[in-house]
């Protein structure tokens, strides 16, 4: 597994994370605007009602 990591909204809305190289602090982008986007969409859809079994084809 990789290492866990905080996470935090810019101020763009994209999810990033803060750090310190020893000289600088900088912000490394996790989901950019558009993953985002997508994350959301996906929460809504499969957190309706009816979405707690899965379909068969």
């Amino acid at each position: 597994m990789g290492e866990q990591k905080n996470v935090y909204f810019n101020q763009h809305g994209e999810v990033v994370s803060r750090g310190y190289d020893g000289r600088n602090h900088y912000e490394q982008i996790v989901f950019n605007l558009r993953q985002v986007a997508a994350i959301k969409l996906l929460i809504q859809k499969y957190s309706g009602k009816g979405h707690d079994q899965i379909q068969s084809k």
